[in-house]
């Protein structure tokens, strides 16, 4: 874009970073393989500590 280079070296560069995070969003899809490795630790450590009750034979 002619615009983005009406500016001076630094200027430019953070405003074409800006429009382009405007444009596109911040990516998540870190912070949600984060979440998704602590859900399967806390399951791996609630399965390895969680003993089931015994099953009545009541009938």
């Amino acid at each position: 874009m002619s615009v983005l280079s009406a500016g001076e070296g630094d200027e430019t560069i953070s405003l074409q970073q800006e429009l382009v995070e405007r444009r596109v969003g911040m990516e998540l899809w870190n912070v949600f393989l984060l979440a998704a490795l602590g859900f399967l630790l806390a399951e791996m450590v609630v399965a390895r500590r969680w003993k089931p009750e015994a099953a009545s034979a009541t009938a």
